[in-house]
């Protein structure tokens, strides 16, 4: 699979820029509703008694659609920082995890090879495939994010 990083950080931050103005635009709109009411106008009776109520349940409404956007830009941040953990592979901005299969092969066979070499202490082995280890277990772990 194929990232482009910087497209999709690009998409996630766009979205939370409209998240922004349509979690102003919830506020506003609970501010309004949770001030009014139809008794502090003076108005009584069934009818005015069951319009409070449904004013109160867009209340509620208007109220769940704010946590909703609220949640969606917290996971876009979450998004974000992952994304821009994440290292490119050849292509400038792109994680590509094929490559990053690639790399892990061709690593784990350096890494064989080497242990496969006689006459080596193991200082010097340990030396030696620690950097190999290393990239292994980051290009293991950007492969599996996906």
């Amino acid at each position: 699979m194929r990232i482009n990083k910087d497209t999709a950080v690009l998409l996630l931050q766009k979205e939370n820029t409209s998240l922004e103005s349509q979690i102003a635009e919830a506020d506003k709109q609970e501010q309004l509703i949770s001030n009014t009411s139809c008794a502090d106008l003076g108005l009584q009776g069934e009818a005015y008694n069951a319009l409070n109520e449904r004013i109160c349940m867009r209340a509620l409404v208007v109220h769940a659609h704010r946590l909703a956007y609220t949640e969606i830009m917290n996971a876009n941040a979450t998004n974000l920082a992952l994304l821009e953990a994440l290292p490119s592979t050849t292509t400038p901005g792109v994680l590509d995890t094929d490559e990053c299969d690639r790399e892990i092969a061709a690593l784990m066979q350096k890494i064989l090879d080497a242990e496969s070499l006689p006459c080596r202490n193991v200082a010097t082995l340990t030396r030696d495939l620690s950097p190999l280890y290393a990239k292994v277990g980051k290009a293991y772990q950007y492969s599996k994010m996906s």
